[in-house]
């Protein structure tokens, strides 16, 4: 057994890159070395990992000797670089969306299922303390639900370095696919990830005019009935962590609502009061999923979430886009 996970990070000049370097170190892993970053990455990694950096992923794995690799990397680099981890053989992280559409993740998800391989998808927000509230009505009961993400301006990507996130030939769709992919595993987590329909759909790029669309929303209505509206956005004033977002479920016996670091409960219980609870924030979400990913590696379990779950949030998304009167890439 492992008892203290040796990780290599890939694609340190991702966004992601500094927040699941401090998420594995809190969970108690050790970070060997990173490959994939420019100068100015490159110096904020081996300064916040303390460790070196390796100029490819087969260098990274020859010298560092990791246990698990925590890889990101531009959206159309992905299927690639995941082919390459899947040659490899260690366990592995990734990043979502895994590519720029469903077909690029498919024969991922066939590899992943061939193979056995340990992979985890960073589904955070399945680390909300909704789902728990959620099992005590049962997923079957659910009425409608909403579930919305909005971010700050796309600006900021060009201001971190990463402006091949406007680019559709390289990021597969605007916020949609980059915000809007947690919108769509929580309706298939929620429904219990059967069948459904996509009755409508509207995406738009009206304030900062990017080829990539800063707001969507679509309306879902799931196998048992239920109905729920998506929104994924780069429409908030703000870049600071959070935003706007909101994840709210009606079930047959209560209603709840995720506002990031709260839980409101109200039970249709006559005279029951409306719950206030403290939920786990982004940064903590992005922790449990550390610690999770770990815990079940270390135990010889399956991940959370794998590639077969980013794969169905993706063909989701594309069913939206083309509801939306959008060609994917």
């Amino acid at each position: 057994m492992i008892h203290t996970v040796r990780i290599g990070v890939v694609g340190i000049d991702h966004w992601h890159a500094p927040i699941h370097v401090k998420s594995f170190l809190q969970a108690g892993a050790v970070i060997m070395g990173g490959c994939g970053g420019d100068e100015v990455s490159s110096k904020r990694f081996t300064q916040l990992a303390s460790c070196p950096m390796y100029e490819n992923l087969d260098a990274l794995v020859s010298k560092a000797k990791p246990d698990f690799i925590m890889a990101m990397a531009k959206h159309h680099e992905m299927p690639s670089l995941a082919r390459r981890l899947f040659e490899i053989g260690l366990p592995f992280g990734i990043e979502k969306p895994l590519g720029r559409n469903a077909g690029e993740v498919a024969p991922l998800a066939e590899l992943e299922a061939k193979t056995g391989l340990f992979v985890a998808i960073p589904f955070v927000n399945r680390y909300s303390l909704l789902w728990e509230e959620l099992e005590k009505s049962g997923n079957s009961s659910i009425s409608h639900a909403h579930f919305r993400i909005v971010n700050g301006s796309p600006d900021r990507y060009e201001i971190e370095g990463v402006s091949w996130m406007l680019d559709p030939r390289i990021s597969g769709g605007g916020c949609l696919r980059n915000l809007g992919i947690h919108t769509a595993d929580a309706f298939l987590y929620a429904t219990g990830n059967r069948s459904y329909s996509v009755r409508c759909a509207a995406v738009h790029n009206l304030v900062y005019g990017k080829p990539v669309e800063e707001f969507a929303t679509a309306l879902l209505v799931s196998e048992s009935g239920a109905i729920v509206t998506i929104e994924a956005g780069y429409s908030y004033p703000s870049v600071a962590p959070g935003g706007d977002f909101e994840w709210r479920i009606a079930t047959a016996d209560r209603y709840i609502i995720d506002r990031e670091s709260s839980l409101i409960v109200k039970k249709r219980e006559e005279n029951a009061p409306i719950e206030m609870k403290k939920n786990r924030n982004q940064l903590e979400r992005y922790g449990e999923f550390a610690r999770d990913t770990l815990r079940r590696l270390m135990g010889g379990l399956k991940p959370a979430t794998g590639i077969e779950d980013c794969y169905h949030a993706m063909k989701l998304i594309d069913q939206v886009y083309a509801a939306a009167g959008i060609k994917i890439h």
